[in-house]
């Protein structure tokens, strides 16, 4: 029937060989527990702990941090094949080159982003993703005419990697699928751990979360199904308890998609409608809801909360419609209302300037706090108005703003500042679930000692790269060493790149930062390729800059050393000495990452055993390939083809030759 009706099989998706024991959350994850401040903390501990243990310097969480781990089997090649950046690949092919300040600033910066990333909710939570399968046992009674009932009962589901790791006293998960805009889209299951019929026909899938046919799970997560949909689940005790599965579920009436040929024609249109979706603003706009109910807490505001959430369910109905535009749904839009200030007017009685007041309390016009490390633009505007506060509150009153808000006995002239401030203040600062956490990792101090030395001060610059001062120290040229400081100059000033900055800041609509970043990043392209041009025109080689490079260095308080890295780009590997490497591992002796063991494997050696063995496995034996007697016919012929070209091989004119 196949080959007759011309029907292929084939692999949508496929499986990871391991499933993560942890994974990162995001904030939609997040804002929609019911956490007090103390389980925000024990939420947010892991992650701070795992930040902490980088920042400390340590080689091995520093080599698991930039590389991740390794299997046992990992060679030279391999890691130095599988490192994104110049600084990387130094690091593998030298591990001393973890003390160069250069490559030590990049480190920082990408911890400082991790950093950043745990205040918008990027927090490791143990668990992972994995995909979602309906209960086949009962898909293969129903197929074979028998009552689909299954291995799982309401509520449970199968999986090989909780039940290997979960006591059956606590066998409990909280599910997960994106995008999650509801409170009810939590789905805390239970992991069956002895159940015979399930172990018995389930066994063989070491991955995967299965699903009953009893409960309505499916439709709680999103209305997803079995197509290659993937959720994520946790044992995570702050999910699990934030979670409420008691709220009923969001169903809707859903348009039906008008049915069409598979035609080019109309695959084209089809996808065409999925560009430009709007399910990431719309989502935000229930992240904007979820910080603002946290406003309306005090005594008779409890009409305006609900109406909060209530308008965060009508979201899950919107997102909904978005995502199946592209099926051929009709677009979806916000209510006017929730985006638009009613006028006060002068006319209007003390009971309709109420009704204005609350409804306006609950337009959306702001995003909440913890957007500033989302947005740039934002932080930047942010940062602004807390300057400018700050004056005023100088000027006024003496003090600082914050000192000003943490002041018991205020007059009503600091009041009314206080006030401004909030109506002005561009971010809602709510003490939401997601600003809570948020505020919390700010107030941490990660004591990133890469910058740091024994005493706690700050280390002067300092850098691997060979300085070849025993080949060029004794023909110092200073027309050479006057250039390269040119080159330096310019590198540091880079104005065309400074302007454009200055234009985007002051650009009063928002422009788009990926845009930005594109520019900006093909800019310094351009700018580093004039550089590289008029280098190689002065005739200086590689090491021969790096000399000059390393006697312009103490002429300046803090030489910038990614004048070398970046003018040189990915040929300065090639002056970097060839040390040890170091490659993370699983061990189950070792030290703790991530819910794994780990230690350090000297592989410096084991590039050059692959080689060989690849050589081999491709090439065997050489004395297994020809005779001896068409060796030595293939040694006459070359002896004589170099005669007739005029030279002998161990005469040949090596003038022209590479020193």
């Amino acid at each position: 029937y196949a080959n007759a009706g011309n029907i292929h099989w084939g692999v949508a998706r496929y499986n990871r060989e391991m499933d993560d024991e942890w994974v990162l959350a995001n904030y939609q994850y997040i804002q929609s527990l019911t956490l007090s401040k103390d389980d925000i903390k024990g939420l947010i501990a892991p992650t701070v702990d795992w930040i902490k243990k980088i920042c400390s310097g340590d080689t091995l969480y520093t080599l698991l941090y930039c590389f991740g781990p390794k299997s046992e089997s990992a060679d030279y090649h391999q890691m130095f094949g599988t490192a994104q950046t110049a600084a990387m690949k130094a690091i593998v092919k030298n591990v001393n080159f973890l003390n160069d300040s250069y490559i030590q600033s990049k480190i920082y910066k990408n911890i400082a982003e991790a950093i950043n990333k745990a205040k918008i909710g990027k927090i490791w939570v143990h668990g992972n993703y994995q995909f979602m399968v309906a209960d086949p046992l009962a898909q293969c009674q129903w197929a074979l005419g028998l009552e689909p009932v299954g291995a799982l009962k309401a509520n449970e589901i199968y999986s090989k990697f909780w039940s290997d790791r979960l006591p059956k006293e606590q066998s409990i998960v909280d599910a997960c699928r994106s995008p999650l805009i509801d409170q009810h889209e939590h789905n805390p299951m239970t992991v069956v751990t002895d159940n015979d019929e399930a172990n018995r026909w389930y066994k063989f899938m070491p991955s995967g979360i299965i699903y009953n046919c009893y409960d309505t799970s499916c439709a709680r997560h999103s209305d997803s199904d079995f197509d290659g949909d993937i959720v994520m689940t946790t044992d995570n005790p702050y999910f699990i308890k934030g979670s409420h599965k008691d709220h009923n579920i969001i169903l809707y009436e859903k348009g039906l998609a008008t049915p069409a040929k598979m035609t080019t024609a109309n695959i084209t249109a089809t996808v065409l409608k999925g560009f430009g979706t709007g399910v990431g603003g719309f989502s935000n706009c229930a992240t904007i809801l979820y910080s603002m109910a946290a406003i309306f807490d005090k005594p008779g505001q409890e009409e305006q909360k609900e109406t909060i959430y209530n308008r965060i369910k009508l979201l899950r109905e919107i997102v909904g419609q978005e995502i199946d535009r592209i099926k051929g749904a009709a677009k979806p839009s916000l209510p006017s209302d929730w985006k638009k200030y009613e006028q006060i007017l002068p006319d209007d009685d003390e009971e309709e300037k109420q009704r204005k007041y609350r409804h306006n309390a609950m337009v959306i016009s702001k995003k909440p706090y913890f957007f500033r490390y989302l947005y740039p633009e934002l932080n930047r505007r942010y940062k602004q108005f807390e300057a400018s506060y700050n004056q005023v509150s100088r000027d006024m009153f003496g003090i600082k703003f914050k000192k000003l808000l943490a002041k018991q006995d205020k007059t009503p002239e600091e009041v009314a500042l206080i006030r401004k401030y909030q109506k002005y203040n561009p971010l809602i600062t709510s003490n939401c679930t997601m600003n809570v956490l948020c505020k919390m990792v700010e107030s941490i101090d990660f004591d990133i000692r890469f910058a740091k030395d024994d005493s706690d001060t700050k280390k002067k610059a300092v850098s691997m790269l060979p300085t070849y001062e025993g080949y060029y120290g004794s023909s110092f040229s200073q027309d050479k060493f006057n250039f390269v400081k040119s080159l330096y100059r310019r590198y540091s000033s880079r104005r065309q790149i400074k302007q454009l900055e200055a234009i985007m800041d002051n650009v009063p609509a928002n422009p788009n930062s990926d845009d930005f970043a594109e520019i900006r990043h093909n800019m310094f392209d351009a700018f580093l390729d004039e550089l590289r041009k008029d280098l190689a025109a002065s005739g200086i080689a590689g090491d021969e800059f790096l000399f000059y490079c390393s006697r312009l260095a103490p002429t300046y308080g803090n030489f910038n050393w990614g004048f070398a890295w970046d003018i040189l780009g990915d040929s300065i590997l090639d002056f970097i000495p060839q040390g040890k490497t170091l490659c993370p591992v699983r061990n189950e002796s070792g030290v703790e990452y991530l819910g794994e063991r780990y230690t350090l494997e000297d592989i410096s050696d084991k590039g050059e055993l692959a080689i060989q063995s690849l050589l081999d496995s491709v090439f065997g034996d050489p004395e297994g390939i020809f005779t001896e007697e068409e060796i030595e016919e293939m040694a006459k012929e070359e002896e004589l083809d170099m005669k007739e070209g005029g030279h002998d091989a161990c005469t040949a004119d090596q003038s022209n030759s590479p020193s």
